[in-house]
């Protein structure tokens, strides 16, 4: 295989960008993530990979529920506050003002949507885990339309 046509292939395979949170009784972790999608219209699902091993993962599979909020155009500093390790400070995560949805979840304020999901299903995928998860909740904050890789120069894959 032509390793180089493989990582630019799958580098324009479009991404979206989400901060995917989880609350368990030990604390509140939150994660930029990006490869989400959705997998059923009935019941409404999605399935989502997390690096095996992060801290967002031990949450999610602690958890077995989690809340993805959606990114809009302009926020990238949010994304990449998300990055590393962040904790709670008040009603803060990342510097984030938040509110718990119903699965205690943090939805964050400024993302312009968001999903609360409950875990139905794990499946080991090399380096990643996938949850495949019901949606629960969901709700739109604004109208901003959708972050992607290509916004932000980024690149995860490949």
């Amino acid at each position: 295989m032509d390793v180089q046509a493989k990582k630019h292939t799958l580098r324009m395979i479009p991404y979206g960008l989400y901060v995917l949170t989880a609350r368990t009784e030990d604390g509140v972790s939150g994660a930029t993530v990006s490869w989400l999608s959705q997998t059923s219209f009935d019941p409404p699902r999605i399935i989502v990979a997390l690096r095996s091993e992060s801290g967002i993962w031990h949450r999610v599979q602690d958890a077995g529920q989690f809340v993805v909020n959606v990114l809009g155009t302009g926020q990238k500093p949010l994304a990449s506050a998300f990055f590393r390790h962040v904790e709670p400070e008040g009603s803060t995560l990342g510097g984030a003002a938040f509110h718990e949805g119903t699965t205690g979840a943090p939805i964050l304020d400024e993302a312009p949507a968001y999903l609360e999901c409950r875990v139905i299903e794990v499946l080991e995928a090399g380096d990643h885990t996938l949850f495949l998860a019901d949606i629960l909740e969901a709700g739109v904050q604004n109208d901003l339309s959708p972050l992607d890789m290509s916004e932000t120069g980024w690149h995860y894959g490949g």
